[in-house]
């Protein structure tokens, strides 16, 4: 009898405990996703990640000759071209999306 009374006893326990540990794993995503949501890069102005974007296309063109080759072979790391690069930049997140179609200099 004193067995039974223990295991009915440990199983009204986890009944208990079940719903509280999905509580808990609910509430650190959500914790997750507040957090993500401060991150330093998100603190950063729409002037200055536009600034950014536009740097970065300016300094970097589009390789010629044997170094192209090798960005247009099928195994290597492809660079977007001018055209693209704001539509690649736009697939990040919303927020780089709106920032790169309101840059003119990008296109």
């Amino acid at each position: 009898m004193l067995i039974k009374a223990k295991e009915q006893e440990l199983s009204s326990l986890n009944d208990v405990i079940a719903p509280l540990l999905a509580k808990r794993d609910r509430l650190n995503d959500d914790i997750l996703l507040h957090k993500a949501l401060l991150t330093p890069a998100r603190r950063l102005f729409p002037e200055l990640i536009s600034e950014v974007f536009t740097h970065s296309i300016s300094h970097h063109p589009r390789p010629q000759g044997k170094l192209a080759q090798k960005y247009d072979s099928p195994r290597r790391f492809a660079m977007p071209s001018v055209n693209e690069t704001p539509l690649v930049l736009g697939r990040i997140c919303r927020s780089w999306r709106r920032i790169a179609l309101s840059t003119p200099s990008l296109w």
